[in-house]
């Protein structure tokens, strides 16, 4: 660092910075005044007081604890801190039903509690066994019990948490101030310390803290806490998540010198190069002691990742006298190593306070990154590129904890994000663990920090422009501001969720503008207040249509691709229109997890299942499993959409450039790395089974450049007759990361290779072994050396498929045009308007088989059937071909009548008997994949189980598809079984496949995994197409019109069966 010069960049960040400070200056005297009114706590002000939020609470600012020394400040390990206590752990518990029935006076140090329970802190208490959650989406939470209107609140259940413990203050405090500090409590608490109360906070999710140092001595000390579940605050968080409450987020006490580091605002600003950075600290000290305090020397040394000083220490001076100094140091630092999502390098800032006499008084610590946002009419920038999310929502949930996140869960889910290429996360919708603030830093993810506000079920009405909840809402944006505000993670400032309109909003942009002018302003509600506009679940036409607007405001979407159960279809039409326009800066997909409880199955305790809304209290008001719209399961078990995902948010790019010279073109969409982290491993295969394969250095494409590759394969003289060969792309992590192991594939892509011989001809059937027909009223039998097929005249189906003797198909194909259906089906009532097409295939009426012998080695078999479909009957049509070698051909026509609705699926369900459960398949894959959702499922050979089929959705409904099947086996562990193969000769290349030990129907009803029936033999669904997801929303929308299947159509398929090849 050197001494700081003018310029104009960082003159206009310094004059923001002055009128931020003095906005939030009056801001303070504000809420001074109104908490003055109150005239101290009375025990009510939880209930129908909106302008009390507060009392007693110290005022917002950055997350800071005293260290002892510059080298224990550099370690950043507060909790080893001779300063700080932590008061985690078990504490006693008492629940009561209401605040009628909460005990009085238990705040006395000599209360007896001995009776009381024990409970965990931090936790929720639903989640210890204290009466249950509750999962509403809109309506508020106390609904089933009670209706008060804004701002009263239930009286007659509304649990109350009492809580108490002691801790001990160490004698080396002595001359401190001591403070408590309460993390997260939900919704409302009092706090009472040696019997005497100390304050009040409403505010679930941003900290609470006290000055007890009146009320506390050197030894043990007694506190208490009384949370309310719901108090009038409650009214501004009815977010879309299970409700629950207590103390669930850190609880500690620190000591702080009187004259001390109040506060520190870091601030960085880039030069038009974006190469030197402007460094601004300011500082507040304060003096809570008695006497006038004189000149203090303010010092920050800015050390770098390894701890090595950069540059110069700065300093300055402050004189607090009886109240607050501040003091602003600023500095130019020479090149620094800028952070980003994709480069998160960090800085540590170390400041230490001296008094007159030169002894240090005060030690703290931030982190910080040398980033720049920009924002504005035709720019969206971090150092200068225009930023692209490539983003998420995030809950904080817990299968088992609730909302007490730990920190090994955060570090899970943010590896699990980094690995499947998310850069950015939203904390939907109240700031987060600050843990996960430090991990998005250290790790790298561009965040949106929203404010805890949202009033869903009230927003015509509350907050809107009343004035007696604009206190609550500043106070609630500016409590996550000055947490957060040191976070170069943090990149933009969001008001909050599904609110509503009203000046309150216009009130809140103005203070964070003046208080930090340096990050833009999101709010989806209200974008006229914003600096982004802001969507949720624009169908990508619309989008497409803000992108060729021309449009200078920045647009986003705070939520898209609803990804509840089998969803997260189309992201690829998404992701083509963000890529096109340059005034659209990405999406966040909704959610990243599944909000479920862990509990025991009912009566098989030895089993555990995920429950969601409805299965805590039956008969109360719920939305069942609408908080489960996860890209994975609440355990993390990812869901199969998460790869897709993962293919659409790749930062590299690639595309074909000559293949028939080898050539590809890589498109580096980094803003700021080139390709040096990676390996580009290549693989030729031959119908799914590696021909050729090698690795290569990395291409040099600058960011945001592209490169040519050459791929060095050898083209074989005389392909394989009929085989397909595919060329197959990775970019893999060359060496280990924070995140990820070396060859973790990052991006990938698959062309087919021009590379085609035909295949060699069927043998003719006169060649082939000779058939015996035989027919009867009931049943149609075709019998030959080996194999022996019956047909059941009345069903139209096969009753029996034989080889050597061995049962391969014991029933089918049954038409079936169902699946079971999914959520986002259900969303916009598929399976009530599309249910004429759910029986249509069983209840079929046979109207015709016609059976023939054109040649010895062949027999044909004719079926046709009617469908009851209303108000049109439709047709259904299959020819059976049985061959001499074993092999049954299999051709099906639906005509489905004008008039109906779309249909589910296209298909027939073949029974195959218990024992064949590997499953082998040439198609896409591993994953299970959809018409609208397989850009992320490579062509290739996979082999799995049938039971492994069932993809994790928490509520059972179709699952276990894939698509672009050439070939699929059902085989036993010697390899016998049952083989089917696209048929190519009747212009159908493809399938669409899948093996379950449930039927479509099985799968319909069950709320639970645990409640389906495992059937023995498995129902394989040989499919022409299948319906895509959707996911545009889950609640109307369905999948894009290119994935329908439409009526009024003749759907004509084949397939060929036949015994597979048995192991040696």
């Amino acid at each position: 660092m050197s001494a700081r010069r003018v310029s104009r960049r960082s003159v206009l960040v310094t004059g923001a910075a002055l009128a931020g400070w003095a906005a939030f200056s009056a801001q303070k005297l504000a809420f001074a005044a109104d908490a003055a009114e109150t005239g101290g706590a009375t025990g009510a002000e939880w209930d129908a007081q909106p302008k009390v939020f507060q009392i007693g609470r110290e005022e917002a600012r950055a997350r800071l604890v005293p260290y002892a020394t510059e080298s224990d400040a550099l370690r950043g390990d507060f909790a080893k801190s001779p300063y700080f206590r932590s008061l985690n752990g078990t504490w006693r518990f008492h629940w009561s039903k209401n605040p009628d029935a909460r005990p009085t006076g238990f705040e006395a140090p000599g209360y007896d509690d001995h009776g009381w329970d024990r409970i965990a802190v931090p936790s929720n208490w639903e989640i210890e066994g204290y009466q249950e959650p509750i999962y509403l989406n809109i309506q508020y939470p106390w609904t089933g019990y009670e209706k008060p209107e804004p701002p009263h609140v239930p009286h007659e259940f509304n649990p109350v948490g009492s809580y108490r413990r002691t801790f001990t203050v160490p004698g080396g405090w002595s001359g401190r101030r001591t403070l408590i500090s309460f993390q997260g409590v939900k919704s409302a608490f009092f706090v009472w310390v040696n019997g005497k109360r100390v304050g009040y906070s409403e505010d679930s999710y941003t900290p609470a803290e006290f000055d007890i140092t009146d009320h506390v001595h050197a030894g043990e000390n007694s506190l208490a806490v009384e949370v309310y579940r719901w108090s009038d605050g409650s009214w501004l968080e009815d977010q879309d998540m299970i409700d629950l409450s207590g103390i669930f987020r850190d609880v500690y006490v620190y000591a702080i010198a009187p004259v001390h580091v109040q506060d520190l605002f870091v601030r960085t600003a880039l030069d038009d190069a974006y190469r030197d950075a402007t460094l601004t600290v300011t500082t507040t000290v304060r003096n809570r002691g008695g006497a006038t305090a004189g000149a203090h020397s303010v010092e920050a040394v800015l050390h770098d990742a390894r701890g090595r000083r950069v540059g110069s220490p700065l300093r300055g001076r402050a004189t607090p006298g009886k109240g607050d100094a501040e003091v602003q140091l600023t500095a130019d630092v020479r090149a620094p190593a800028l952070w980003s999502a994709e480069q998160p390098n960090l800085y540590t800032l170390v400041v230490t306070l001296t008094d007159g006499r030169g002894r240090v008084v005060d030690i703290q610590r931030t982190t910080l990154g040398f980033r720049e946002v920009a924002h504005g009419p035709g720019k969206f920038t971090v150092n200068g590129k225009p930023v692209m999310f490539r983003g998420t929502n995030r809950h904080e949930t817990d299968p088992d904890h609730g909302q007490a996140i730990r920190e090994d869960r955060m570090i899970q889910d943010i590896r699990l994000m980094k690995q499947h290429n998310i850069n950015a996360v939203r904390t939907s919708h109240y700031p987060n663990h600050p843990r996960w603030l430090e991990l998005c830093d250290e790790y790298g993810l561009y965040v949106i920090g929203e404010t805890n506000l949202e009033s869903h079920g009230v927003r015509d009405t509350v907050p809107a422009s009343l004035p007696e909840w604009t206190g609550a809402c500043v106070d609630r944006l500016r409590s996550l501001v000055e947490r957060d505000k040191n976070h170069p993670s943090v990149i933009v400032w969001s008001l909050g969720n599904e609110a509503g309109q009203g000046s309150n909003f216009q009130t809140m942009a103005d203070w964070v503008h003046a208080r930090d002018s340096s990050r833009p302003v999101h709010y989806e509600g209200m974008n006229a207040v914003a600096d982004l506009h802001s969507q949720m679940y624009t169908v990508p036409a619309d989008v497409e249509a803000y992108g060729k607007s021309g449009s200078e405001t920045p647009f986003i979407l705070c939520e898209y691709a609803h990804a509840m159960g089998n969803s997260s279809g189309n992201l690829k039409e998404y992701w083509e229109v963000f890529e096109r326009y340059p005034n659209l800066h990405g999406a966040f997909v909704w959610d990243w997890v599944d909000q479920a409880i862990r509990l025991p199955v009912p009566g098989d305790p030895r089993h555990n299942y995920l429950s969601y809304g409805g299965d805590w209290h039956p008969g109360y008001p719920t939305d069942a499993n609408f908080c489960c719209n996860g890209l994975m399961a609440a355990d993390r078990t990812p869901h199969p959409g998460l790869l897709e995902l993962k293919k659409v948010y790749q930062p590299v790019g690639i595309s074909a450039a000559d293949l028939g010279a080898g050539t590809v073109t890589v498109r580096n969409k980094h803003l700021f790395s080139g390709l040096d982290a990676y390996e580009l491993r290549w693989t030729v295969t031959c119908d799914g089974r590696t021909a050729q394969h090698g690795t290569l250095p990395p291409p040099k494409a600058a960011p945001g450049g592209d490169a040519t590759v050459r791929i060095p394969w050898t083209k074989p003289r005389t392909p394989e007759p009929g085989a397909e060969y595919w060329l197959n792309l990775s970019f893999v992590l060359a060496s280990d990361t924070s995140w990820a192991q070396a060859g973790h594939t990052v991006a990938g892509e698959q062309f087919a290779l021009n590379w085609h011989t035909p295949a060699a001809a069927d043998p003719d059937p006169d060649g082939l072994p000779a058939l015996t027909l035989e027919e009867s009223d009931s049943s149609v039998r075709v019998t030959g050396r080996q194999v022996d097929v019956v047909l059941d005249r009345a069903t139209g189906t096969l009753s029996s498929y034989r080889w050597k003797g061995r049962l391969l198909l014991s029933g089918g194909p049954v038409p079936n045009f169902w699946r079971g259906p999914t959520d986002n089906d259900i969303g916009r009532g598929a399976q009530n308007t599309l249910r004429t097409w759910r029986d249509a295939g069983t209840k079929r009426t046979v109207t015709s088989v016609k059976a023939a012998q054109p040649s010895r080695g062949a027999v044909t078999i004719a079926v046709e059937c009617t469908l009851p479909t209303a108000p049109n009957t439709s047709t259904w049509a299959t020819e059976f071909t049985v061959r001499g070698d074993g092999e049954v051909r299999v051709r099906h026509t639906l005509k489905a009548a004008d008039g109906l609705p779309d249909l589910p699926l296209v298909g027939a369900l073949l029974t195959v008997p218990q024992g064949f459960e590997r499953i082998d398949w040439y198609g896409r894959g591993p994953q299970e994949n959809y018409w609208d959702r397989n850009s992320g499922a490579f062509v290739g050979r996979y082999r799995s189980t049938v039971d492994a089929q069932v993809a994790p959705y928490i509520r059972p409904e179709q699952t276990g598809n894939m698509t672009d099947v050439r070939t699929l086996s059902l085989t036993e562990r010697s390899g016998a079984g049952l083989t089917v193969r696209a048929d190519p000769a009747e212009g159908e290349p493809m399938l669409e496949t899948g093996a379950l030990h449930y039927s479509p129907f099985d799968l319909e009803g069950p709320r639970h995994p645990y409640e389906l029936k495992r059937r023995d033999e498995t129902l394989l669904g040989v499919n022409h197409r299948q319906t895509g997801v959707g996911g545009n929303d889950s609640w109307g929308a369905p999948p894009l019109d290119a994935y329908l299947l439409h009526a009024g159509r003749t759907y004509t398929y084949a397939y060929r069966l036949s015994p597979a090849q048995e192991a040696g």
